[in-house]
């Protein structure tokens, strides 16, 4: 089993990034600072690491240079991510092996992990489903009614011609059409956004990873999910 680092002072990019790789084989290591980073790729030898540029105490530029310098952990690969445009060959400078601009979409994220670590992805089920949604994006004030296009048991897609964007932190609120009607409350991330023109003429939207599913919850979309054929 492949053992990645995800580096990240920002909370909700490490979730996204954490639910991107849910349904990999893969081992999952965290760490919000630059010197933090590089402790825990001495002590676990991580196969792969995904570093973000900008933070707090260290960046991501100085602790890739550190780890690269060091014979016990230079081997290992790195793959810088950023916000901000431009600092491509500063991050080379830095030794990384390659480099990313958020916001990152989940398919490229997974194929850029491929490039480098033998990583299996198990798919989940999906069904076509329109249920009520309510979203709140973290410090509005007002709460979004969508419909959704369709479920899987750790992420739903919502109908929109203005999705929220991608890394956007939510809370989720809908109910199981089913003998159950269970509620379901958890926190999501926006893990993809489908512009209203876009080119391969898709739904406009947003998909949502829920990350804060209690078990009780994720039982009951489980058997709801199964009931579909």
């Amino acid at each position: 089993m492949s053992v990645i680092l995800l580096v990240d002072d920002v909370k909700n990019f490490l979730d996204l990034e954490r639910s991107f790789l849910r349904r990999t084989t893969s081992s999952l290591h965290l760490a919000s600072t630059g010197a933090e980073a590089i402790k825990v790729a001495r002590e676990k030898r991580p196969d792969l690491i995904m570093l973000d540029i900008e933070m707090p105490e260290m960046n991501g530029i100085e602790a890739c240079r550190i780890i690269k310098s060091d014979p016990q952990t230079a081997h290992i690969p790195i793959i810088m991510v950023t916000g901000i445009p431009g600092r491509r060959e500063e991050c080379r400078r830095a030794g990384c092996d390659h480099y990313m601009e958020k916001p990152i979409a989940e398919d490229e994220f997974l194929g850029m992990v491929q490039r480098f670590v033998p990583i299996r992805i198990r798919q989940l089920k999906r069904i076509p489903v329109a249920l009520t949604v309510e979203v709140l994006p973290e410090g509005g004030e007002d709460a979004l009614m969508l419909r959704s296009k369709d479920l899987s048991e750790s992420a739903l897609f919502l109908l929109s011609d203005s999705p929220l964007p991608l890394g956007a932190d939510v809370a989720c609120a809908f109910e199981l059409p089913d003998r159950s009607r269970t509620a379901i409350k958890t926190r999501g991330v926006v893990a993809r956004v489908v512009e209203p023109d876009n080119k391969e003429n898709l739904s406009s939207g947003m998909g949502i990873e829920l990350t804060g599913l209690a078990e009780r919850e994720r039982a009951a979309l489980h058997s709801f999910i199964d009931t579909f054929e």
